[in-house]
């Protein structure tokens, strides 16, 4: 057939050297230029395959639209499977009851390519399988708009027992799933009203989330809790943070501890800012059992006085079972100071020639409110295990990084829009 022929429904038309076209012209009032609709037993209600474009449909609301156990197909050798245009509405949109709404296919260039100035580039809807699906060497589904490049949402649950209600789903057999760049705001958002924003899973050794900013912030969490890390296993670890050569953890305000603080290393220290405005480290007094001190001075009157222990210190010590004092006179005529009585509230001091004058003590007891062994043993995590693990989670993020670069010719990310 040449141009000018008719097209003839039911038919194999054919076209050598020329283009069959539809045209409505002049412009009617008439929503749609072509209706094609299958029977019961119909697979496609249109299929089109081409070297260049499989199907491409201008209008002024909908470019191409269709409904069947397939939606829309198109398929290319190197061009674009399905092209859908529209200067205020839907470039291309495709649904269905079972099958796929929108399904593109070329063999070096786009599947599937819709775009709008002022709607949706590409919608697809689909009741029990995928809206839209796209499978690429390169990139599956590409979506870029100043707004939101790609919109996913559904309604019900995964029909093989995957997670109910999953708005973009994306898998890869040795590359990424999903993946998102930005060149000045979100790479990738999640957002919940009342569920989870974003959730990773992982089964191997890799961790579920890597992040990574070489200048920059890697995870940055605001909330109730800022970062919150839980581990289900015996001996697991909630929150991991290494730093060769700085500081793996690093706390502006209060840190509180519910539970036994245990560390490895020269000790607790305390940073001290000296005059030259420099911080020199004190190191804390370790102890192989728990004990509370407190410190005061006391006075001497003819050879004796009894001296009251501060109430509040006593309610965090138990004064019953034996404790320590130790005196320091402050004049050498009382040097031969003695310790004659240790009470629950109060402990007796004297001096043999009945001397007068001040002295400093130091009472020492156990903690009321544990009980611990003397020099207890304890478990600690395999920390060999740990390091050999972060060696490999680092080389499989470094070898996936350098994959990834790879396939993508070492693109980083992609603006192009034809």
């Amino acid at each position: 057939m040449a141009d000018g022929d008719d097209l003839v429904i039911g038919e194999m038309n054919t076209t050598n050297n020329s283009t069959t076209r539809l045209y409505q012209d002049p412009p009617g009032k008439a929503s749609v230029v072509l209706e094609v609709k299958g029977g019961a037993y119909s697979s496609y209600g249109i299929l089109g395959s081409g070297n260049n474009t499989g199907i491409r449909g201008t209008g002024g609301q909908v470019g191409v639209k269709g409904i069947g156990d397939i939606g829309v197909q198109g398929e290319a050798d190197s061009g674009k499977g399905v092209v859908g245009v529209s200067d205020s509405s839907t470039g291309v949109e495709g649904s269905s009851d079972s099958g796929t709404g929108v399904e593109g296919s070329s063999d070096s260039g786009v599947g599937v390519q819709g775009s709008s100035v002022s709607d949706y580039g590409v919608i697809g809807d689909s009741q029990k399988s995928s809206g839209v699906r796209g499978s690429s060497d390169v990139f599956g589904v590409d979506g870029n708009s100043k707004h939101i490049g790609v919109i996913g949402s559904t309604e019900s649950s995964w029909p093989w027992g995957l997670p109910t209600g999953v708005g973009v789903c994306g898998t890869s057999k040795d590359g990424q799933g999903v993946h998102g760049a930005a060149f000045g705001g979100v790479g990738v958002f999640g957002h919940s009203t009342n569920g989870i924003a974003v959730k990773a899973e992982a089964n191997g050794v890799f961790p579920a989330v890597v992040a990574s900013a070489p200048n920059a912030i890697a995870v940055n969490g605001d909330g109730v809790y800022g970062v919150r890390g839980a581990s289900t296993t015996k001996s697991g670890i909630g929150v991991f943070g290494k730093c060769s050569d700085g500081y793996a953890g690093y706390f502006e305000g209060n840190v509180l501890v519910n539970g036994d603080l245990t560390k490895t290393g020269i000790g607790s220290a305390v940073a001290v800012r000296f005059p030259d405005r420099s911080y020199r480290q004190l190191y804390s007094i370790e102890s192989p059992e728990s004990w509370f001190e407190d410190f005061g001075e006391g006075r001497l009157v003819k050879g004796k006085v009894e001296v009251k222990i501060d109430p509040d210190f006593a309610k965090t010590v138990d004064l019953r079972k034996r404790y320590h004092v130790f005196v320091t006179p402050h004049s050498a005529k009382i040097s031969g100071l003695a310790v004659v009585a240790r009470l629950p509230g109060r402990f007796r001091v004297e001096h043999a020639d009945g001397g007068s004058g001040t002295f400093s003590y130091r009472v020492v007891a156990k903690r009321a409110d544990i009980s611990v062994p003397r020099l207890k043993r304890m478990k600690m995590p395999d920390l060999d295990s740990i390091a050999k693990a972060e060696r490999l989670i680092t080389k499989g993020a470094r070898g996936r990084v350098r994959a990834s670069r790879k396939r993508s010719g070492g693109r980083r990310g992609s603006k192009r829009r034809s």
